[in-house]
């Protein structure tokens, strides 16, 4: 809505009447008359200049498109942006060699009359450029607003951590509250499936495509703020275990404390279907998530880049899925091919489901409360997950011999390990379902990260 305004006042600055189709995301769609194309010319000048005022140094794409009615001229455009490609625009010239540079960027220092703090940045003081400077003091600024969407009326009564460091004293902020030894986080991925296709229906007016944009972005901040409740009552010293990066349009992006992850996802998606059926713009609408489960010094840009092509495997079907992984080692995976080639085991099985509903979630919890029943924990069971990596045929004859040696102690006990396997599709008796697919290595992954511990 920021930028929808601000383009308003370029278009009025050019004279030029415009009707705005789409405004979420970060993304802003205009609509014009042919006759004012050349008007439309200067406004995206003026518009790259006013885009490198608000956020300098910010990459973005702009495209102009031709058609015969909106979707078919919105369509050129995307082609158009998508063949640019995202660009910085500087705001100002490059600075003489004279002028000291900033150490973290090696540009030159901030000298906009309105930033007040002498060059210095606002959160660490450090001496600092113009677009270093917008990144921090609109750090400070949003920090509140997009917390406050997600914790919705009961924003003030929290603090939001900064850093994942362990002393407090040299943080530059509430430091993530940990409740153990495991600093274990996850990465939250969620959006929604095919709403896109929705603003891309024939003979939608502009007025339809905002009350549904409008309608979205209330269901999916309702949704957050749902989804949210338990993660903050698990606040430590009103300090919350999470820290909120996007909420906008039908995503949601977010850092929380491992063993939070699966909960917050449920209770989102259930949420989200909840708000959208309830809505007569939208009606309902199902989502997909991905979830990167890693510790707190591994790379954020790398797990992004993963929970997102997390996020698109989960998108199987209609109705709302989610895949997760968890990362074990510094070489982190770039998409589902290096996933699928890290999760086949010697042999033809593979231990990673991909996809799943979030009723075969609800089977897989099941099955680690049993995998955590002492009489399953013991022996050769407690191998079988990390031997399957390698040995499918290994594997199984540990899983055999744990079936007898559970059947001979404790019958009732197997009797339930074997209705839980069953339920996530694996005959009595199999280690694995007819697609290959064994089951206790993603439980095994799950149960360290939400209970800090391996079978």
């Amino acid at each position: 809505k920021e930028l929808a305004g601000k383009a308003a006042e370029v278009s009025k600055v050019c004279g030029l009447a415009v009707a705005v189709e789409k405004a979420a995301g970060g993304t802003v769609v205009l609509s014009a008359s042919d006759d004012q194309l050349e008007k439309l010319k200067v406004f995206r000048t003026l518009w790259r200049l006013a885009v490198s005022k608000i956020a300098p140094g910010l990459a973005f794409a702009d495209g102009i498109g031709c058609g015969e009615d909106v979707n078919e001229a919105t369509g050129m455009a995307h082609d158009a942006l998508a063949a640019r490609g995202p660009q910085s625009m500087d705001a100002e010239p490059l600075a003489s060699p004279l002028i000291r540079p900033a150490p973290r960027s090696g540009r030159s220092p901030a000298q906009y009359p309105d930033w007040t703090s002498g060059g210095r940045c606002v959160i660490t003081k450090e001496f600092s450029d113009i677009s270093c400077l917008a990144k921090r003091q609109a750090i400070k600024k949003s920090n509140d607003l997009l917390a406050s969407r997600f914790a919705g009326v009961k924003q003030g009564e929290y603090k939001w951590p900064l850093t994942f460091q362990s002393d407090e004293s040299n943080s530059d902020g509430p430091v993530f509250p940990f409740t153990s030894d495991n600093r274990s986080v996850a990465l939250i991925h969620i959006d929604g499936n095919d709403i896109g296709k929705l603003f891309q229906q024939d003979g939608l007016s502009g007025d339809t495509r905002r009350a549904m944009s409008d309608a979205l972005s209330i269901a999916t901040i309702s949704a957050a703020n749902a989804a949210m409740q338990p993660v903050l009552a698990e606040a430590l010293a009103h300090v919350v275990p999470a820290r909120p990066v996007l909420l906008g349009g039908d995503d949601i992006t977010l850092i929380v404390r491992a063993d939070l992850a699966m909960n917050f996802v449920k209770q989102y998606v259930a949420a989200f279907q909840r708000e959208t059926e309830g809505s007569a713009a939208l009606g309902l609408q199902t989502a997909k998530a991905g979830i990167v489960f890693m510790g707190a010094s591994q790379p954020f840009a790398q797990a992004y880049g993963l929970c997102e092509a997390l996020s698109k495997v989960a998108k199987k079907s209609r109705e709302s899925q989610v895949s997760f992984w968890r990362l074990t080692s510094s070489m982190i995976p770039r998409n589902k091919e290096d996933l699928i080639s890290q999760s086949v085991s010697n042999g033809g099985g593979t231990h990673w489901r991909q996809a799943w509903n979030f009723d075969d979630i609800c089977a897989l919890e099941n099955l680690i409360h049993v995998l955590e029943m002492p009489d399953v924990g013991r022996g050769a069971m407690r191998q079988v997950p990390e031997v399957l990596k390698t040995d499918l045929a290994r594997a199984q004859a540990l899983f055999d011999r744990a079936r007898l040696s559970l059947g001979r102690r404790r019958s009732e006990t197997l009797a339930k390990f074997d209705a839980a396997m069953r339920n996530l599709h694996v005959a009595e008796g199999s280690l694995a379902d007819p697609e290959g697919y064994c089951p206790l290595l993603d439980a095994h992954q799950l149960m360290q990260v939400t209970r800090g511990r391996s079978l």
